[in-house]
């Protein structure tokens, strides 16, 4: 499906929500008060997210870690409304999602650029949603996201894609979900602009981290590099305690 006609039903399904609330009573889809889709407090809680990014470390196979940049903890406000956005066909709540997408994209770049060789190019490279479940939603919301971000097209490269088999990650098994994570490849049009290319990932949530180390490795076959990584949320679990401070790195166990 062309960027183009994703565009036209994500303003389709707008519409539709907007007429929605006209028949049935809005709810905020973070905390459930009548009202609003979304409510003044919950809005307010999202503007109130800390402006440097949480930095984790994800453990790769061979060679150093993958460094991830994340706007937010996955919990609260910023969970449910990224879910809402996801799955409610709310593309209009990207709007609210992307200023601190853009701002940890922003940082991930000042610093990797201050880090690379002298004239280092870096290029996005969004992880990809199932083909049925792009239709289904009518949305890429990754690229969605970016495009709100204000992303420079130009740095834009969807050079990856789901095959056949891949499915949702929730609700699998830590080995389920590497293996899983693995059905990924190339999009053979796109790899050109990535030769002599950093490469920063971009995806919604990191959970154990099996989906960025996969699209690495792909990439890493290919001979391509990855500079780093950069998502929305961070999912902090028992064995993945929340970092003493924002700028600090914490290893993120598989």
């Amino acid at each position: 499906m062309s960027t183009l006609k994703m565009s036209y039903l994500a303003v389709a399904l707008q519409l539709l929500s907007q007429c929605r609330s006209f028949v049935l009573p809005a709810q905020c889809c973070c905390c459930g008060r009548h009202g609003l889709s979304l409510c003044a407090g919950c809005k307010r809680r999202l503007h109130a997210l800390p402006a440097a990014p949480l930095r984790t470390l994800l453990p790769t196979p061979a060679g150093p870690p993958l460094r991830v940049y994340s706007a937010a903890v996955y919990s609260g406000a910023p969970q449910k409304l990224l879910v809402h956005f996801k799955h409610g066909d709310t593309p209009q709540h990207a709007a609210l999602l992307a200023p601190p997408l853009r701002r940890t994209l922003v940082t991930a770049l000042q610093e990797l650029t201050r880090q690379a060789p002298r004239k280092a190019e870096f290029v996005v490279v969004p992880l990809p949603s199932r083909t049925s479940r792009v239709r289904q939603r009518g949305y890429d919301h990754l690229t969605l996201l970016l495009q709100r971000a204000g992303l420079n097209p130009a740095r834009l490269v969807p050079a990856l894609r789901a095959t056949a088999g891949r499915q949702g990650q929730v609700g699998l098994s830590a080995a389920a979900r590497r293996a899983n994570a693995a059905l990924l490849t190339l999009r053979g049009r796109d790899t050109p602009r990535l030769r002599g290319k950093q490469i920063i990932l971009v995806d919604d949530v990191c959970t154990t981290g099996a989906s960025l180390l996969a699209a690495q490795q792909t990439l890493h076959q290919a001979g391509f590099t990855v500079a780093a990584a950069v998502t929305l949320c961070v999912a902090l679990r028992r064995d993945n305690p929340p970092p003493a401070k924002p700028s600090c790195l914490t290893p993120l166990s598989q």
